[in-house]
């Protein structure tokens, strides 16, 4: 008697099978086909951070899951509510999604008013008007440190390298230091321009407070700004 074993379907073994709309994309595969209808983003987080007496920064971190597409064009709210639910503070920003990545929103400096706030709401337009979008030549830039002063305010200092044999016009770099919960206390964003490729550059992000905790970690991210 012979027996015939077929493999469980996955999203790596080359073939058609299971919920897949496609060759190992689509269905419960992370990967996303090739002409498969957008989805929206992913909220990862959304907080807000007090930065001096009645200021605050706000960040939310966003994941573009679909792998060919982005939008040059995401516009977004950003709503601070008290304990009771009163609308303390409002603010309108757009800012660009690419394909396949993570995105922090920052905006900082809100003033809420006479109380604090409670909540943070994060919410963007739909529909959105999505593009397929060519990521040009990868981005290779590297990290090679990371430093955390605290005197006299809290200064980190980022040194980045760029790896690739083309120089970058503009990069958005955005810092987010974590607590060792793994929760953002605080977060930051600066850019760099006319990064020469084989060229090494200082990002320094700083805040005006006096209280502050050394972090955990500290997460660097870029990406290359579309215009």
């Amino acid at each position: 008697m012979a027996y015939i074993f077929w493999p469980r379907p996955s999203c790596v073994d080359g073939v058609q099978n299971g919920d897949e709309k496609g060759v190992d994309c689509g269905g419960s595969c992370s990967k996303q086909c090739l002409g498969e209808i957008p989805v929206s983003p992913k909220r990862l987080w959304q907080r807000f951070f007090q930065v001096r007496p009645g200021v605050y920064d706000v960040g939310a971190m966003i994941e573009n899951v679909n792998l060919f597409v982005g939008t040059k064009v995401f516009r977004y709210t950003v709503k601070l509510y008290s304990e009771e639910n009163v609308l303390l503070a409002e603010r309108q920003g757009t800012t660009f999604l690419l394909p396949n990545q993570k995105a922090l929103i920052f905006e900082p400096n809100m003033v809420p008013g006479p109380r604090a706030p409670a909540r943070v709401d994060f919410s963007f337009e739909e529909p959105i008007t999505w593009t397929r979008m060519d990521a040009g030549d990868a981005q290779k830039i590297e990290v090679i440190s990371r430093r955390f002063e605290s005197d006299p305010h809290p200064i980190v200092r980022v040194k980045l390298r760029n790896k690739s044999t083309s120089r970058e016009s503009e990069l958005e770099i955005s810092l987010v230091l974590e607590s060792k919960d793994g929760n953002a206390f605080a977060v930051a964003r600066t850019t760099l321009e006319d990064f020469v490729a084989g060229s090494e550059r200082e990002a320094v992000f700083s805040w005006p407070t006096s209280q502050f905790q050394e972090p955990a970690s500290m997460q660097v991210l870029y990406r290359r700004v579309v215009r």
